[in-house]
């Protein structure tokens, strides 16, 4: 998170530390198994010798979400906007680490 409040808006930055292991795997899939057979092969291959290096879409959407806040945060200046960026932040991570499997979800 870089903010250099009051004078500019916060910016979000996600990234792993140490990608999970289905991440690091590149055990997540782009294609459905029932398109499979319509991708051509060397498309697959290619894929999947990158999956590993691919960023967690999941991360991309929060950070994407987190960087444009609504007009009304926006008024609101920029000490409630970093509350709100840090709030949101919290709230987006705690269901994205119980929905993964990580937390007592």
């Amino acid at each position: 998170l870089f903010a250099d409040s009051p004078r500019a808006r916060p910016a979000v930055s996600l990234s792993w530390l140490s990608p999970p292991a289905r991440v690091a795997a590149g055990t997540t899939r782009a294609l459905p198994p029932t398109l499979l057979p319509l991708a051509s092969p060397a498309a697959l291959r290619l894929a999947e010798r990158h999956a590993g290096e691919a960023a967690d879409n999941q991360l991309l959407q929060m950070e994407a979400e987190l960087n444009a806040p609504a007009a009304e945060v926006d008024r609101q200046g920029a000490p409630y906007h970093l509350l709100w960026v840090l709030h949101r932040a919290r709230m987006l991570l705690d269901v994205y680490l119980e929905t993964e499997g990580v937390g007592g979800g």
